[in-house]
């Protein structure tokens, strides 16, 4: 295994206190922690229809009407997919994608995280978004698999 440089091994104690989390929102999903190890963060419901991500105990300043797939990126931050009105887009450290579509899912990345792409619908079409970037071709429909490296 490839010792990480950016991780400081002398470090004092650090607790963040991620069962307070559940007194202070309706629920919490299980939580996620960022390679460096600096950073926990839960998808969090904060009243009916209302999600948002909680990180360190601080909240992201965008909330959603859903919210899945939160994963950790390389670079410490976390990405979810997110939805409003009926939209879906990725939202990484609460900075949303530009496009938005009818649907997304299968999040991927490379291993330094660079680049992040998504299988998307859009207007009954199937393709995928790279780094927000839609592909040129859309297709009737997609298979994708599921594999996270």
């Amino acid at each position: 295994m490839k010792e990480s440089k950016t991780f400081d091994w002398n470090t004092d104690l650090k607790e963040v206190p991620v069962r307070e989390w559940e007194d202070r929102f309706a629920w919490v999903e299980e939580p996620y922690v960022t390679p460096d190890g600096e950073t926990i963060a839960s998808i969090v419901n904060v009243e009916e229809g209302v999600f948002t991500v909680c990180e360190n105990g601080k909240t992201w300043d965008k909330e959603y009407d859903k919210a899945w797939g939160l994963r950790p990126l390389p670079n410490g931050k976390f990405a979810a997919c997110v939805s409003s009105d009926e939209e879906w887009t990725l939202s990484i450290g609460g900075n949303e994608w530009k496009n938005w579509f009818d649907f997304i899912w299968n999040l991927q990345m490379t291993q330094d995280g660079s680049s992040l792409s998504l299988a998307v619908q859009k207007d009954s079409e199937y393709g995928m978004a790279v780094n927000d970037t839609l592909w040129n071709q859309l297709y009737g429909n997609i298979k994708t698999s599921m594999k996270w490296y």
